[in-house]
């Protein structure tokens, strides 16, 4: 169905429902007026026959009786019923309902109780915003008579008063309610109007506050309000040119009238009810009145020079009631108002880019990573860009030292640190970056596929790494100097996912991240590992000195940080290693009894690459964010590194281990397991002698003493048993029993010496 305008007729079926059911509606509303209806009618004292619109018809020209323009609502609030130019019930086509009738009458809703973020008010859903005509703007439309001076008010009730008082007056519902819904012009009920009735003059009238600024803050644009309100009125004086020829003003209440509406004002009982309506109409008067304030309106400069938006001192100069003495940002910049009235800049945002260290200078910068650098700066270049400025200097923030003091929560991230010692204090500049991402509700799904893709990954006891690295990033982010084991990330394969982790972690823990490469992590000036959350190396094969640095580097909680030119100093250190390579075995080298290093093996990513993946990842940080803070951990503490090493024991790394032993350990293994098979048993006897032997035998190669040595090591580990002389038996190769000489023997069992496949398999059999 065509939607009816408030200048067309509805079809002949739907007006003659409208008839009866538009006459019912307005007098049930109006004989059940509640508290709030009669609290708001008795401030402006309308009457009951103010408020009923004899005149009122529907679309078709049928008589509603029971029209009134404000009535309430089941839940007490206040209902203001619209009419057009011509007298007849404001409709809009309602596509909401299913129903048969779907021609309503336009509404809008004074909320008696709005919540917090509600508004005000609230009108039918999709529908415009209609301008509001009062009694006596529709007597003279009907009648077509010339009008003297229209005024136009933002709000229903302020323009029903006005009425009241004998003005042509029409309502909009705000400041730039008077275009038409998704046009540049104005509304066409105004058109129609302004072009009937043909008005001399035209004003705009506003509120007391028009003119001030309301909750002014110094951290905000002091001129974005009445920017607003110029804008408004530029938008209507362009509107207004192409069809009215008469002279547009600008009316507002004056601040000192005590009253912020004009509604307000005239039943105000210090006001002079006369007087008021009589500036109001006197829009030709040269001076200011007691109550309202006039301008004449020739162009759209004027209008910003009006609002004191032209300069920062004529902007001072118009709110200076509100600013005081404070700082205030104009356009960008903060002034304040000097001992001499003289308006100055604060230098406060290019003084924020600045802090003096110590008796260093630095400014901050930012890289082509977009992350914040300190950058020295010398003081004559500070003085060449601002003029020899003392205040300028004066006003950059000074402190003793660096420091680094970790912390992801927005909300309890500290920039300056106070330290106090031996009765000196010391203030010091917090270099750990400030995370931008706020914990939000929503989904991270392509974080969760990634995660699940490369850490599904099965430790050597079957279990997936899964919740282990979901416990891994809650400690990162909430408990950031926590001590965590190294993540090593290995494939032989392209195209894998190793390289997109380590960027899912940089664009979460942005600044307190960086991604290294070989001759970076190996070198002795690492003054760019300092203060970092998270280091990365892509594309890794570390040296065996580079190695021992790595778990230096992952439990100690200071490290020696060395630049360039500059003397090494001990500094904190809560760094977190996470390493990628091609090399699935010779990347690193690890002793068996190493803890630090979780190895994973990633598989290949099956589907197409997505070259939007991080994009679509960096959205979604603050939902797993959210995620992490709900989360409870899965591990329970059990280690200096948290988690318990058998957790993060994996097949990957078995097999780096493995490649990591010398040949000799190598064969010495081999030829233990291979007795664990070839006996069947659970626990296996050998002597020194014997193991030489089959070591050579097999390999061509053994030394006896080295032999003893690694022996004697695994005793200390509890590996091995020592047993007095005893005879016993061995295999020299998988059918051929021979029995060996008494001799100090060596126990072995074999959950120490198999793969955890390898045992089950025997323990089935025995």
């Amino acid at each position: 169905m065509k939607k009816a305008t408030s200048c067309e007729a509805a079809p002949n079926t739907a007006a003659k429902i409208q008839k009866s059911s538009e006459t019912q509606n307005f007098q049930a509303e109006k004989t059940t007026c509640s508290s709030y209806l009669e609290q708001r009618l008795t401030a402006i004292q309308v009457t009951d026959e103010e408020n009923h619109f004899k005149g009122a018809t529907n679309a078709e020209g049928y008589p509603i009786s029971g029209f009134c323009f404000f009535t309430s609502d089941d839940n007490d609030n206040l209902v203001i019923n619209y009419l057009t130019p011509d007298g007849r019930v404001m409709e809009y086509y309602d596509d909401t309902r299913n129903e048969g009738r779907n021609i309503r009458g336009y509404r809008r809703t004074r909320l008696k109780n709005p919540k917090d973020g509600q508004g005000k008010y609230k009108q039918p859903k999709g529908t415009e915003n209609y301008p509001f005509f009062t009694p006596k703007a529709i007597e003279a439309y009907k009648s077509k008579a010339k009008v003297g001076t229209l005024f136009i008010v933002e709000g229903e009730i302020k323009a029903f008063v006005l009425s009241k008082f004998g003005l042509c007056t029409i309502g909009i519902g705000g400041i730039y309610n008077f275009s038409a819904k998704g046009k540049d012009e104005l509304h066409p009920d105004l058109v129609d109007y302004i072009k009937t009735t043909n008005p001399r003059d035209i004003v705009i009238l506003h509120d007391a506050d028009a003119l001030q600024l309301k909750k002014f803050d110094e951290a905000k644009e002091a001129t974005e309000r009445p920017r607003q309100f110029s804008e408004s009125l530029v938008k209507f004086y362009d509107y207004l040119k192409p069809i009215f020829q008469g002279d547009l003003y600008y009316e507002h209440v004056l601040r000192d009238a005590g009253c912020k509406g004009i509604d307000d004002l005239l039943f105000d009982i210090r006001c002079d009810q006369q007087k008021c309506v009589a500036e109001l109409q006197a829009v030709k008067k040269k001076t200011q009145g007691e109550y309202i304030a006039v301008e004449k309106i020739t162009g759209t400069t004027q209008i910003r020079k009006y609002f004191g938006l032209e300069t920062v001192k004529s902007f001072y100069e118009r709110y200076q009631d509100d600013i005081g003495d404070r700082e205030f940002i104009f356009n960008g910049d903060r002034y304040y108002c000097d001992e001499m009235g003289e308006v100055r800049a604060s230098y406060a945002r290019e003084v924020a880019r600045y802090i003096r260290v110590g008796a260093e200078f630095y400014k901050k910068t930012v890289n082509d990573r977009g992350n914040i650098e300190y950058t020295p700066w010398k003081a004559s270049s500070i003085n060449a860009d601002f003029n020899n400025s003392k205040e300028f200097v004066r006003q950059i923030p000074k402190y003793d030292g660096f420091a680094y003091e970790p912390q992801n929560d927005p909300d309890k991230y500290q920039r300056e640190l106070i330290f106090k010692a031996a009765g000196i204090v010391s203030r010091l500049y917090n270099r750990f970056y400030p995370l931008t991402h706020r914990p939000t509700e929503g989904t991270w799904e392509t974080i969760n596929r990634l995660l699940h893709h490369i850490f599904d990954y099965k430790n050597s006891a079957g279990e997936s790494l899964y919740d282990f690295i979901l416990d891994y990033f809650k400690l990162l982010y909430e408990k950031p100097e926590q001590k965590l084991p190294i993540i090593c990330l290995v494939s032989r394969e392209r195209e894998t996912g190793k390289t997109t982790f380590l960027n899912l972690l940089q664009a979460l823990f942005q600044g307190n991240t960086c991604i290294l490469d070989n001759y970076r992590i190996g070198s002795k000036f690492n003054c760019l590992l300092e203060g970092k959350l998270v280091v990365g190396v892509d594309e890794s094969s570390i040296l065996p000195s580079t190695v021992e640095y790595l778990k230096l580097a992952t439990t100690s909680k200071e490290l020696a940080y060395e630049g360039k030119g500059k003397d090494a100093r001990m500094g904190k250190n809560f760094a977190k290693f996470v390493l990628c390579s091609n090399d699935e075995s010779g990347f690193v080298k690890i002793d068996a009894e190493e803890t630090r290093f979780c190895i994973v093996k990633v598989p290949p990513i099956n589907e197409a690459s997505d070259p939007h993946l991080l994009e679509k990842m960096s959205k979604e940080i603050p939902a797993f964010l959210q995620y992490l803070k709900n989360r409870s951990m899965h591990y329970v503490e059990r280690s200096r590194l948290y988690f318990d090493e058998n957790l993060y024991r994996t097949p990957a790394l078995v097999n780096i281990i493995e490649a990591s032993m010398s040949p000799l350990i190598k064969n010495i293994k081999d030829v233990i397991r291979s007795q664990f098979i070839w006996q069947r048993k659970g626990s296996i006897k050998l002597s020194l002698e014997v193991l030489y032997t089959l070591t050579y035998n097999q390999y061509k190669a053994a030394d006896k003493m080295l032999i003893e040595d690694y022996l004697n090591e695994a005793f200390k580990k509890g590996l091995v048993a020592k047993r007095e002389s005893t005879t016993f038996s061995y295999y020299l190769d998988a059918e051929t029993e021979s029995k060996g000489k008494k001799a100090r023997l060596y126990v072995f069992m074999a959950e120490n010496w198999l793969s955890a496949s390898d045992y089950n398999e025997l323990m089935k059999e025995l």
